[in-house]
């Protein structure tokens, strides 16, 4: 006997623990580099140095960072959570080193990748469910051909 499917779940955390989950994964991947690339961004000092206030609104503070009133981002950490906020543009100018803008570019693609998990499980449950909202399902017919 078989038993029917009613909800699929990919994602394996809760919407208020995305961040922070996301975060953990990214720094799983580059946690033998960390604290080289940590200790070569801690070698440079500015008079305003990067906080975490400044992701509240980054976009005004990036601004910032090119022009060289607020520093530049010196850490993995920073470098990621910059990643997972939302769509924002950020250049190599705006850390200390390429590899942070890197990281950078990997936390983004994280968030990406979460986002479309994120969708594959409203189409799977739509699909379960047969509702055909939002969803794009291909019709086959079965015509015979005489």
């Amino acid at each position: 006997m078989g038993h029917k499917v009613l909800k699929v779940n990919l994602i394996p955390v809760r919407k208020n623990q995305e961040v922070g989950y996301l975060l953990d994964q990214t720094l799983k991947l580059i946690a033998p580099i960390r604290k080289l690339i940590d200790d070569y961004g801690s070698q440079y000092i500015h008079e305003t140095p990067w906080n975490k206030k400044f992701l509240e609104d980054p976009k005004f503070y990036l601004y910032r960072a090119k022009l060289g009133i607020v520093g530049r981002i010196t850490n993995c950490e920073d470098a990621i959570r910059l990643g997972l906020v939302a769509k924002i543009p950020a250049q190599s100018c705006h850390f200390t080193c390429m590899a942070l803008y890197h990281i950078y570019r990997i936390a983004r693609q994280q968030r990406r990748q979460f986002l479309y998990l994120k969708q594959l499980n409203v189409w799977m449950n739509n699909f379960i469910q047969d509702k055909n909202v939002n969803s794009r399902f291909l019709s086959t017919y079965n015509l015979e051909c005489s």
